[in-house]
This record gives structure tokens, C-alpha cells and sequence, in this order.
């Protein structure tokens, strides 16, 4: 939407390989994903030579290396603005004890000065995984946990394959330019994974070769793009029924003739990706 504050960003790296992130959507305002490092996140708002008020807490799952620091935060900072209470957001099928705000699929968050966050029920890693999509954005932008890694997704903890399919197909339904923010850094190993099962798409091996060296400078590869993940994310490829397009399909997944699409072939390559195949 014209006219909005520009919303920006921070990737605040927290924990072993997670992501937390500081969204600025008006002067002064912000809002936490997963803020599961107390520590450094408080470390992060008071490196800000005028740290926001926090009003939302926005959690994408129940596990603790995403939700674990809510409370924390919480305690912390609502003494310091007693007048803005932050609203803790969770999937209504993800009980969490912080939880102040709980939310459904196409649930809208208008936050003060226009901009519009909508909740995007995305099940498979967890009954109730949410993800966050900044719809007033420009560029919009979605915050995806532990539903699409850049390159990947979740594991099935609870949920089948078919839901993940849904899942993600739901997300890169979105506009090809969205920036998409995910909970781990896990690029290097998911394009790795996913070079040795379309070892023919020269985009993958690019995108792998990139990836390893914004890594060897330390730095984060997120943000993706809805874009990237469908040219360069297996799981996306076999969400949308693809034979690997470019890629040249799936011999080192299904056997001579296996055809199979959707569902049955997301759910292939995920046992591929959780038994190492592509280590052996």
C-alpha cells in the first residue's frame, strides 16, 4: 500500500542456527518473530539508538527455540511501556502459555499506522504452525518458521504430506518478488540436499555456490523469495507435482517408471532428506 511506513526488517541470529527478526512498521512500533534468545534479542532493541515499543509478539509454532523466550520478553519489556501492552500471537492449534492472542487461517493484525499482517495457517511441522504475511508491505513479506526454509521445509512432526503440499503451494501462491523470511539458517545443507536430487538445474547449483559463500562471511542468506523457491526449492518442485523442470527429475528419489506427483512425491523426497540419502 502506498503511502505506509516502510516496513523493514532485522535479522537478529539467535541460538544455535534460528532466526529472530525485528519488524519496524511505524516510527517507533515494531514487532518480534520468535524471539526465542532473550538475551540477544534485548541486546539487539537496546543497540537501537531509540529502541520501538514492541507491540506484537508474533509466533510462528510452540517449539521453545521459537517460542521458548516469550514470557521473558514479555516480562521485561511490559514494565517499560505500560501503556502498550505486547499482544503474544500464536495459532489457536499450538497451545503455548504465552499465548495472549490466539489466531485462525485469513486472521488479519491491523497494527497502528495502516500496515496489515495476515495469519496464514501453513500445518505439517506442527497442528498449528502459523505464518506471517505482511500484505500492506512493498515488497510484501512473509515470516514462514519452520514451514519453508530457504531451499527446504520442515520436518512432518505432525502432519502428513499432503498438508505440508498444501502448505506450501499456500505460500507460493503469493507474489513472486515476496521476501520470505524462514526460522533457521539451514541454506547450505537444503541446496546441498536439493543438488543431489536435481543435480541437473543449473539454477540450484548456482544457488548453492552463492549460498556457500555468503556463509564463509558470515553472513545470513536470507531473505528469499517466493520466486527462488519455486525455481530452487525441492520440496516447492514437488508440491507443484514438477518432474524437477530444468532440474531433469527425480532418479535418485523414485525408481525407473515410478511416476508419482503431489503429495506422494513431497512425501518421497522428505524421507529422502530425513534418512541423509544424499550423504551416502
Amino acid at each position: 500500500m502506498s503511502g505506509l511506513y516502510p516496513l523493514s526488517v532485522d535479522i537478529i541470529p539467535i541460538l544455535e542456527d534460528n532466526y529472530s527478526y525485528l519488524a519496524t512498521y511505524a516510527p517507533g512500533y515494531a514487532f518480534l518473530i520468535d524471539p526465542a534468545d532473550p538475551p540477544l534479542v534485548l541486546a539487539h532493541l537496546q543497540s537501537l539508538p531509540t529502541p520501538p515499543i514492541i507491540t506484537h509478539i508474533l509466533t510462528t509454532h510452540k517449539h521453545w527455540d521459537h517460542a521458548g523466550g516469550n514470557l521473558k520478553i514479555v516480562e521485561t519489556l511490559n514494565p517499560t511501556q505500560p501503556s502498550d501492552p505486547i499482544t503474544v500471537v500464536c495459532g489457536s492449534l499450538d497451545s503455548h502459555p504465552s499465548t495472549t492472542l490466539p489466531c485462525f487461517n485469513s486472521d488479519v493484525i491491523n497494527l497502528p499506522g495502516g500496515h496489515v499482517v495476515k495469519c496464514v495457517h501453513t500445518p505439517a511441522h506442527t497442528k498449528g504452525h502459523m505464518c506471517y504475511l505482511v500484505d500492506s508491505a512493498e515488497p510484501k513479506v512473509v515470516f514462514t518458521g519452520d514451514c519453508m526454509f530457504k531451499g527446504g521445509c520442515g520436518k512432518l512432526f505432525e502432519g502428513s504430506p499432503s498438508e505440508m503440499t498444501t502448505s506450501l503451494l499456500r505460500l507460493t501462491s503469493l507474489p513472486p518478488q515476496t521476501l520470505v523470511y524462514p526460522g533457521h539458517e539451514y541454506t547450505v545443507s537444503n541446496l546441498e540436499f536439493a543438488f543431489w536430487a536435481l543435480p541437473d538445474s543449473s539454477f540450484i547449483e548456482g544457488a548453492l555456490e552463492e549460498a556457500r559463500k555468503i556463509r564463509e562471511e558470515g553472513k545470513p542468506t536470507v531473505p528469499s523469495t517466493v520466486e527462488y523457491e519455486r525455481m530452487g526449492n525441492p520440496f516447492v518442485i514437488a508440491a507443484a507435482g514438477g518432474g524437477g523442470g530444468e532440474g531433469g527429475g527425480w532418479g535418485r528419489i523414485l525408481r525407473e517408471g515410478e511416476e508419482v506427483g503431489g503429495d506422494e512425491l513431497l512425501g518421497k523426497v522428505r524421507e529422502a532428506k530425513d534418512k541423509g540419502m544424499h550423504k551416502r
